[in-house]
């Protein structure tokens, strides 16, 4: 601050609403006067300072410019605390806000989200402008005079593209001109409208178009650790983590499969994955579910349903359940955004935020135990009164043997399915990954025991992101990195816990039934008393003399061994199946 503006500061105690510069400029302005020739008359300043200061306006930061506020966390602070307290308690009560985030997880988090978005940017291209957009970006960028009269580093703004030479692109910043380099000399027109963030001189760099949001909850109290709401707060204060509504795709699936569960579903039930129609009475037009591959599966265990992301076997199971049992259990988990029973909803066609998606996954995670989302703690006045104060909200809304076995299930999407590529941290997992029609939402819910973390990736005017850019692809990476950097500085992170009531069990993938371990099995989660029936023992070495056949024909023939096929003479590996009580017990001279 200059003694320019230190003189309007020292000049307001006497009347400071009548002062206010925002609501009297001229009578600050000759109190601020007033001051200059006090300090000049009391030799603080010499004769050119004051009649600088004199011959200066005062310069007010526009009321709409929120410098102070960096980020998204602050921003949704600061934001509830006006809509609780009112906006004059904000700048003149003096108090103290204690929050839930993690300042440096926020930090970390925004810069992995930028550089994320400028390499997806890249790497799906620039999507053609709709009108819509371009209507928009055009008004904001006649808002944009009024707050602009000094270009500063790093802030993001919009311009108008004016040129193309030699790898620049020339634009016009209300009355600015810049450039930035971009190698594609037909990716913009003339008049395009672009957001480029200035560096200095008249250099910019291009501001992916494309948008993003994250939001990280503590899986044990509902405390909101982590809020990013977009690509920066200075190119968008719209805050997508709380605001935005988008549809989840196949993230939303684990609601309907969980629901299966609770209803006599185990994850060796078979499902059909084979084609179905459904007749469309909004759109009149017969609606036909596809698989992301193209292909159909035939007879599939429910848990490969789900690790794989199967659409058509999905809506198979969605339609064996019952619809509005579903949304009551979606509502129970987090979700606070109407849901209609349609034939898509497992196929995540309602929008909802990424918080409520978080806030289901903590559900997940945390034994089916869910815990209401808060960042405020507490708040103190300035007489050291704490006059608000929040603590953890949660109760137990599904059953914690159903849950785990979800969780089993999720699990697999890491070590198997198509969030593989998150099993690179090492850590305990699971999640989901989300894609919508034409590739225009990518999700991955995911957790750890300790964290929740969902991502969205897209654009805030729909349209497809790029060419195959699944969950997997455009939003996993965003959340691996951050992930790594959430756990980093821990050590002997838990894994999952097992609740009383269930048990792993040894599962031949094939008969979907129980295997001893020398069989094709996976160790996979029931609910004790669900688990499936033996189909394989494994197997056994045998002899069998020739006056014991006829007693095997007659006394057990559900022994499936073709007995013709055995040499009496020697011993023969035999596979004995289907048969779960099976005792071989021979007594006797023979």
């Amino acid at each position: 601050m200059n003694i320019c503006e230190a003189a309007v500061l020292a000049g307001l105690p006497k009347a400071p609403s009548y002062y206010d510069p925002y609501k009297n400029l001229e009578g600050a302005t000759t109190r601020r006067d007033l001051v200059i020739q006090r300090m000049l008359e009391e030799g603080y300043i010499d004769e050119n300072t004051a009649v600088m200061c004199k011959s200066e306006p005062i310069i007010l930061k526009d009321t709409q410019e929120e410098e102070k506020i960096k980020d998204y966390a602050t921003l949704a602070i600061r934001n509830w605390f006006v809509k609780r307290f009112g906006y004059k308690a904000l700048y003149e009560g003096g108090y103290k806000i204690y929050t839930t985030i993690d300042k440096d997880l926020q930090m970390n988090a925004s810069e992995i989200v930028k550089d994320k978005l400028n390499y997806l940017q890249k790497k799906f291209g620039i999507q053609k402008l709709s009108q819509d957009e371009i209507r928009f970006l055009l008004e904001e960028y006649k808002k944009q005079r009024k707050t602009i009269k000094r270009l500063k580093e790093g802030r993001i703004y919009i311009g108008l593209i004016s040129g193309y030479k030699k790898g620049y692109y020339s634009i016009l910043i209300n009355g600015f001109e810049g450039k930035f380099k971009y190698k594609r000399q037909k990716a913009f027109k003339k008049g395009t409208p672009v957001y480029v963030r200035y560096v200095g001189g008249s250099k910019f760099e291009l501001v992916p178009y494309l948008e993003t949001s994250l939001v990280t909850i503590d899986n044990k109290t509902g405390q909101i650790r982590v809020v990013i709401g977009g690509y920066d707060i200075n190119k968008s204060k719209f805050n997508r983590a709380f605001q935005s509504k988008r549809q989840p795709g196949s993230a939303f699936k684990p609601i309907v499969y969980l629901d299966a569960l609770l209803n006599g579903y185990t994850q060796v039930s078979v499902l059909k994955d084979e084609p179905i129609s459904f007749w469309d009475p909004d759109k009149f037009e017969e609606w036909i579910p596809q698989n992301y591959s193209g292909k159909f599966y035939g007879d599939i265990s429910l848990r490969h349903a789900l690790v794989h992301s199967l659409n058509v076997a999905s809506v198979y199971l969605y339609n064996k359940l019952n619809h509005e049992e579903i949304i009551r259990l979606a509502y129970r988990l987090g979700i606070k955004t109407p849901l209609e029973p349609v034939k898509s909803l497992v196929l995540g066609s309602i929008g909802i935020s990424p918080l409520e998606l978080a806030s289901v996954y903590s559900t997940f995670a945390n034994n089916g135990i869910y815990c209401k989302p808060y960042f405020i703690e507490k708040i103190v006045n300035s007489n050291g009164e704490v006059i608000y104060k929040q603590d953890p909200q949660c109760m137990q809304v599904v059953p914690p043997e159903e849950t785990a076995v979800l969780v089993d299930i999720l699990k697999g999407v890491i070590q198997e399915g198509t969030g593989k590529s998150a099993s690179v941290l090492g850590l305990p997992l699971a999640g989901k990954t989300g894609t919508t029609n034409n590739y225009t939402d990518a999700w991955f819910a995911g957790f750890s025991p300790l964290y929740t973390t969902v991502v969205w990736t897209g654009y805030d005017f729909k349209k497809k992101i790029g060419w195959g850019a699944t969950g997997a692809r455009a939003a996993l990476p965003i959340w691996i990195d951050f992930m790594a950097a959430a756990h980093a500085s821990l050590e002997n992170i838990p894994d999952f816990t097992i609740p009383e009531g269930t048990a792993y069990y040894p599962i031949n993938e094939e008969s979907f039934s129980l295997s001893n371990k020398s069989c094709n099995s996976k160790e996979m989660l029931f609910v004790i008393g669900t688990e499936p029936d033996y189909d394989c023992f494994g197997n056994f070495k045998i002899y069998i003399p020739d006056k014991f056949l006829t007693f095997l024909d007659f006394d057990i023939p559900q022994l499936k061994i073709n007995l013709n096929k055995i040499n009496t003479e020697e011993s023969k590996e035999v596979k004995i199946l289907n048969n779960k009580d099976f005792i071989f017990d021979i007594k006797g001279d023979y």
